[in-house]
């Protein structure tokens, strides 16, 4: 692996968390977590890794380099994140983190009505993991984000970059990722410079993309 990406503390995000409507019930994702799987075998030859994980329909390999962290819901992993983020070299933000919470859980399981047909369920917006974490880094450290997207993909990953602070987003639309062994994705660096990568095995997809943000960097 290259230098850059040697006897460093890497750090991923990976799987999807939870949104609980009440004590049984919640809102979730498709993720598999092999992508950020991909990466983490990709560095753990002559790096640690830690993973703090959510949901995730992989199984994470044993190796003395690779500690797991497993939590639910964006609060949980990033407060467990926030325990190595000032201590890690590289945080790579795989996690397809839920979007909104309800605006009103339950404490008790919702019972089904039989006079009504219909239910409201209120969302609001859910605490956002990589931009808390990114607005804290330092100029050592170098973070990289993923934007997954239904419709105008390098447009959103952009602006997604910017207002988080990124050093690199990789954007890649759902129907091409998400839950799906293979993976297109597009690497974006600060300087709008846009490296594409087609069909590829996410175990090879992710050695590409850090191979170009080392030639990068």
């Amino acid at each position: 692996m290259y230098k850059i990406f040697k006897n460093k503390n890497i750090l991923i995000s990976n799987g999807a968390t939870r949104v609980y409507i009440d004590p049984i019930r919640y809102i979730t994702n498709i993720s598999s977590g092999s992508m950020g799987l991909s990466f983490a075998k990709a560095l753990l030859k002559e790096n640690k890794v830690k993973i703090v994980s959510g949901d995730v329909k992989i199984k994470y390999p044993k190796n003395e380099n690779l500690e797991i962290f497993y939590t639910e819901t964006n609060y949980k992993m990033l407060e467990t994140l926030e325990k190595f983020f000032k201590t890690s070299d590289i945080f790579i933000s795989v996690a397809a983190a839920v979007d909104f919470d309800v605006k009103h859980f339950s404490n008790t399981k919702i019972k089904k009505d039989e006079n009504k047909d219909s239910y409201v369920l209120e969302l609001k917006k859910n605490i956002d993991i990589l931009k808390t974490l990114s607005l804290q880094k330092t100029k050592n450290q170098i973070v990289i984000g993923f934007s997954l997207e239904t419709e105008n993909l390098l447009e959103n990953a952009t602006k997604k970059m910017k207002e988080k602070n990124l050093d690199f987003i990789i954007a890649n639309e759902a129907k091409h990722s998400m839950g799906l062994k293979t993976a297109s994705a597009t690497l974006i660096d600060k300087n709008g410079n846009k490296t594409y990568f087609e069909n590829l095995p996410k175990t090879k997809l992710a050695k590409k993309i850090l191979k170009k943000i080392y030639e990068s960097l």
